[in-house]
């Protein structure tokens, strides 16, 4: 439950550097009232256990580096209200079983958990921070991570390793190790040969991360200059507003909706309408992506020249080799795999079960091993380079608006998580429970690229989704 001795400083050989100005926040909401001065010790006690946390990001070095260290970046605050009172919060208790229902998310949605942590320039360098806002009834927990060195996962387990400290049960704990790229290139540490099925073409052109990603600070600079000059257009009216919710997604429809999907290529495929896919199983994520990117754009004037590119993010750590049994390590260890469709029409006209069919057949490709060696050796060769996700042959100001990034966090059950061992004595109900969890990746200033989403499951058997829509 402790961590092996770790480097004081250190750079990651094999990292992604499209993260690395941009934070993970996560916020949840747990059913009950904690003790603050608990969840602060908890958190010098992780600290304690991971020095890893407790470091800072480095900037003035190329690549960026980490430092590991004791810092406990924690704020607390109390507000005398109960958690109803509270207008800007998610009304997730409102969530319908049975059908899909949207919950609107204003500009203070966030900063309900992360107070002062989130609009901060530059962003602080402080790998964690933890911000605590206590209610009568409900606590809020908000939680900055540096997206240079935590993905979803580690994000999770960050999380995760918090409600056992908080619990007492350091046990749970895994020994924290340094990752591997710190002398060893990942892209020599991936297992085993490729494996296409008989009707997935290997040969596309959009499994190489040249085709999909743009090198230089001046892409950098113009990409978050592009992202603020659209929120800011979109807020007076310039251009079309875009419109953040918490989607509600009940199971069973989701369910229902791959069943559909799944018989409808399969009869394709028995007309002999299939060009590849044949056999191929859809998972209920490609139908909740597939069914992100029909709502997103349906609304929109077709357009038989406009092209949609989805960044899908794919975590490779099943496929490298893995730590010691007991161990952890925490590393930003993602790639986004693009998805071409050829136009915003097509999009517009194909069922869904052809949009969740290209998400599957990119998904095939881009778990081969040679897919993964590919795509860490490119960051690899990069790893000093300033990288942002833009096709090279696409103009910035052209893909902004059609780039859609997914992430699915479906793995990570924050729903089940609990914070029991931190109750208030003295404060009657409340199990400790997280009972929503809200999750947002930003740029510096709370700028976020549109159209996003993060999709959760939420811990009865259905979906959050958080997504940026037009309002069309």
């Amino acid at each position: 439950m402790t961590s092996e001795a770790f480097p004081k400083s250190y750079t990651l050989l094999s990292n992604n550097n499209t993260t690395q100005e941009c934070s993970v926040f996560v916020g949840i909401v747990v059913n009950g009232v904690l003790d603050v001065e608990k969840l602060r010790s908890a958190h010098e006690e992780l600290v304690s256990l991971w020095p890893a946390v407790g470091g800072e990001l480095v900037t003035s070095t190329k690549p960026y580096s980490f430092t590991s260290g004791s810092i406990v970046d924690f704020g607390s605050r109390y507000l005398q209200k109960i958690i109803t009172d509270i207008p800007e919060l998610v009304d997730f208790s409102n969530a319908n079983s049975e059908k899909v229902t949207y919950h609107n998310i204003s500009s203070q949605t966030d900063k309900i958990f992360h107070f002062d942590t989130m609009e901060k320039f530059p962003p602080p360098p402080t790998l964690l921070a933890i911000r605590v806002t206590a209610l009568e009834d409900a606590t809020l927990l908000g939680f900055r991570l540096s997206h240079h060195l935590f993905d979803g996962q580690g994000t999770f387990n960050i999380v995760k390793a918090y409600a056992d400290v908080i619990n007492g049960n350091l046990k749970l704990i895994p020994r924290l190790i340094p990752p591997s790229d710190i002398h060893t290139l990942l892209s020599g540490m991936v297992e085993g040969e490729d494996s296409l099925p008989p009707s997935v073409n290997p040969n596309n052109p959009y499994v190489h991360p040249k085709a999909n990603y743009t090198l230089g600070f001046i892409g950098l600079f113009m990409f978050i200059w592009i992202t603020l000059l659209n929120m800011s257009l979109a807020k007076i009216g310039v251009t079309e507003r875009e419109m953040e919710k918490c989607v509600h997604i009940p199971g069973e429809l989701v369910e229902l909706l791959r069943e559909r999907c799944q018989e409808e290529l399969n009869n394709a495929s028995e007309r002999g309408e299939l060009k590849e896919g044949s056999g191929l199983h859809l998972t209920k994520n490609d139908v909740i992506t597939a069914w992100f990117i029909k709502s997103a754009y349906d609304g929109l004037s077709p357009s038989p020249t406009q092209t949609i590119d989805l960044m899908y993010k794919l975590n490779y750590c099943p496929f490298i080799t893995l730590p010691p049994e007991g161990t952890q390590y925490l590393h930003n260890s993602f790639y986004g795999m693009r998805i071409h469709y050829p136009s915003l029409s097509q999009v517009q006209s194909s069922p869904l079960s052809r949009i969740a069919l290209e998400i599957r057949l990119c998904c095939i490709r881009n778990k081969q091993p040679s897919a993964i060696r590919t795509a860490l050796k490119f960051w690899e060769d990069n790893v000093k380079s300033f990288i942002i996700p833009k096709p090279p042959d696409v103009s910035l100001t052209k893909v902004m608006s059609f780039m859609p990034l997914f992430g699915s966090w479906t793995t990570f059950e924050y729903n089940k998580l609990d914070f029991g061992g931190g109750l208030k004595a003295g404060h009657a109900g409340g199990d400790g429970r997280v009972v929503f969890t809200q999750p947002c990746i930003a740029l510096p200033m709370h700028a976020t690229v549109k159209p996003t989403a993060v999709l959760l499951k939420d811990g009865k058997g259905g979906y959050w989704l958080r997504a940026n829509l037009w309002e069309s």
